[in-house]
């Protein structure tokens, strides 16, 4: 099955997207202006330039299914988590090492707080706010 983006508004398909974004369940996000879909493909982030129909960056450290990620309302960051209880915060830009963050437990998603630099992390048992230095 392909993915389709539309305008909401007008009702119009702008685009049919490639047929293989990553397994059944994937999750997915765009970016704040709407450049970029990040998408999780087993262990990998992918991004796709929707306009170049092109996968630009492919973001590796997960040695499991990557269940969610969460990218910063600034664009600059990417929060991800995956069933090897690992979350992962990047800067985008690539100029920064990523931060391991290793949980008690399995992550099913997360949201990240730029702001204080903070992030939910919600697991099967618990939710955690977790305090970053970035």
């Amino acid at each position: 099955h392909n993915a389709k983006l539309w305008e909401i508004e007008s009702r119009k398909l702008l685009k049919i997207l490639p047929s293989r974004l990553g397994y059944s369940n994937a999750p997915f996000v765009f970016s704040s202006d709407g450049k970029f879909l990040y998408y999780g493909d087993y262990t990998e982030i992918k991004c796709f330039d929707i306009a170049e129909d092109t996968i630009t960056k492919i973001f590796t450290g997960h040695k499991n299914n990557v269940y969610g990620f969460s990218i910063s309302t600034d664009g600059q960051f990417l929060l991800s988590c995956a069933s090897d209880s690992i979350c992962i915060i990047r800067h985008l830009s690539g100029n920064v090492k990523p931060k391991t963050i290793k949980m008690p437990e399995q992550i099913l998603r997360v949201k990240l707080f730029e702001a204080d630099k903070t992030f939910l992390a919600e697991g099967w048992r618990f939710s955690y706010i977790v305090d970053v230095e970035t």
